[in-house]
C-alpha cells in the first residue's frame, strides 16, 4: 500500500530515473527540470511546503505552461488569490438560471481532462516508480461541464460508485495515496477489475482545496474529481479493492473527501 506524505518521502521522488511526462530515462549528462505537481502557483504561499516535485526534460515541462497558468488561476480563487486583468488566462461568463435568483458563472477554454491526466501520470510515477503511458479511462471533473450552463452533462451513477470504492478502501486501509502541499492536495486510488473481470482499472479521487466548491453548487450537486484509468499492466505494489463487506458512513455519496470519511 504505497503512501507518500512525509517530507522525506516526497524529496526521494526527485531522484526518479525517468521523465514522468514522456517516460524516457535520464542519461548521465541529461539536463533536468523539476516540475511542481500541481503547479506551485496554484497554492497559497503558506501551503508551499511539502511539494510534489518530479524530474522532467525541460522541453516536456515547458509544453504545459499555459495549462498550468489556467488551472492555477482557477483553483487559487479558493484561497483568495485573484489575477490582475492583464495576466488573466481564463475566460468567464455569467448567466441567469431559469427560476433562480442566483446567477451562474462559466469558465471557457480550459482543458481540465488533459490537465488532470498529466497529474495522474505524476501520481502514478510517484507511487509506483513507473511511467504511465496513454491509456483508456475517464475523468469526471469536480465541476459541471457541458456546452453551456443550460446544456450540461448529467452526473452518471458510476461517479457515486467510484466515491464509494475510495471510501470503503480508505477505511480498510487498501488505498494508495499521496498527501502533499501542506495537505491541500490529496490523491487516493485503488485497483480493481471491471464488471466482466477482464480489464484492470485504477479508481482514483483527487482533491485540491476542496475544489468541488468551485462548481455551480447553487444549481447542481457538488462532486469530487474522480475517474478511472486502464493501463496495460498493474504495478506490483498496487493496492487491490477489498473483498470485505461492511457498513460505513456515506452521507455525501458524490464527495470522496467529506468530513465523515477522511
Amino acid at each position: 500500500m504505497p503512501t507518500i506524505k512525509t517530507e522525506h518521502e516526497l524529496k526521494c521522488l526527485r531522484r526518479l530515473s525517468f521523465c514522468y511526462l514522456c517516460g524516457k530515462p535520464f542519461g548521465t549528462d541529461s539536463t533536468k527540470d523539476r516540475d511542481h505537481v500541481p503547479p506551485r502557483s496554484l497554492f497559497a504561499k503558506t501551503d508551499r511546503c511539502q511539494p510534489l516535485l518530479l524530474p522532467t526534460h525541460p522541453a516536456c515541462n515547458q509544453a504545459n505552461s499555459m495549462d498550468d497558468e489556467q488551472i492555477a488561476q482557477l483553483v487559487a480563487v479558493l484561497h483568495g488569490k485573484h489575477p490582475s486583468p492583464e495576466n488573466l488566462r481564463l475566460r468567464f461568463s455569467a448567466h441567469r438560471m431559469p427560476g433562480s435568483p442566483t446567477p451562474a458563472a462559466a469558465v471557457h477554454g480550459i482543458n481540465l481532462t488533459t490537465i488532470v491526466f498529466r497529474w495522474l501520470r505524476a501520481f502514478h510515477a510517484a507511487l509506483y516508480h513507473e511511467f504511465l503511458p496513454s491509456c483508456g479511462g475517464y475523468i469526471h471533473p469536480p465541476f459541471p461541464e457541458g456546452n453551456s450552463p443550460y446544456d450540461l452533462k448529467p452526473i452518471v451513477p458510476i461517479q457515486a460508485e467510484y466515491v464509494k470504492a475510495i471510501k470503503k478502501n480508505r477505511l480498510s486501509k487498501t488505498t494508495d495515496s499521496i498527501i502533499c502541499w501542506n495537505h491541500k492536495c490529496r490523491y487516493e486510488c485503488v485497483w480493481a477489475k471491471d464488471d466482466h473481470g477482464l480489464k484492470n482499472l485504477c479508481i482514483f479521487a483527487l482533491d485540491l482545496y476542496g475544489w468541488e466548491e468551485l462548481g455551480d453548487i447553487h444549481h447542481h450537486p457538488a462532486r469530487s474529481c474522480t475517474g478511472i484509468y486502464t493501463p496495460p499492466s498493474v504495478p506490483a505494489a498496487a493496492s487491490w479493492d477489498t473483498k470485505l463487506y461492511f457498513p460505513f458512513e456515506n452521507m455525501h455519496p458524490l464527495s470522496a473527501f467529506d468530513a465523515e470519511s477522511t
